[in-house]
């Protein structure tokens, strides 16, 4: 299974706030996820926060996230907490896994490939890179879509992360509209799991 996350935080970043619009510093990434999911509404998911897709995630998968966050983890004593419990069957909140969704779907074995396309500014420490994930910055340099054939890939879902604890609303409507998406999309079809 295929699945497409965007973490619009990864869009939001590439605005920049001029008199009473918004500059689009790098429109590129706009037009490459807007083709990404044009005419594929029905596969789209709309979330909250990151964390809500390991609900949806119940099989081994192949995970193309575009995100200005990786979200595998961020301090150690979060590894420790998942894998305490994913051996004692525990529930883990959503909003825990927030920011480390994808080291709990690798624990969980439910990681084929993870990739992950990442903005200029974005960080990634080097303790991340020992579990094989692929990361991706300056993506429209050094990677292309059409290295991975992204455009060719069916996606089984598409998820659509708000994140408002990372960005303005105003950016966000903004967004959604370069994109091609309802500005009140997530209020409309806004799945809770």
């Amino acid at each position: 299974m295929n699945i497409l996350s965007i973490d619009l935080d990864f869009l939001t970043e590439n605005l920049s706030k001029k008199e009473n619009d918004f500059e689009i510093i790098e429109p590129l990434k706009f037009n490459i996820i807007n083709n990404l999911i044009k005419n594929k509404n029905k596969n789209i998911v709309f979330l909250k926060t990151h964390g809500e897709i390991v609900n949806y995630i119940k099989e081994p998968v192949y995970i193309y996230n575009f995100d200005h966050h990786h979200d595998v983890f961020y301090e150690n004593e979060i590894k420790n907490e998942i894998k305490k419990c994913i051996l004692m069957n525990e529930k883990i909140s959503n909003d825990f896994l927030e920011s480390c969704w994808v080291y709990y779907l690798y624990k969980k074995e439910l990681l084929k490939e993870y990739y992950c396309f990442l903005n200029n500014n974005s960080s990634l420490h080097k303790d991340i890179l020992k579990y094989g994930f692929k990361f991706f910055f300056n993506y429209y340099n050094q990677y292309n879509p059409y290295k991975l054939n992204l455009y060719n890939i069916n996606f089984d879902k598409i998820f659509i992360i708000e994140s408002p604890d990372y960005t303005d609303k105003e950016k966000i409507k903004k967004t959604l509209k370069l994109i091609g998406l309802e500005e009140n999309c997530f209020e409309t079809n806004r799945n809770t799991y």
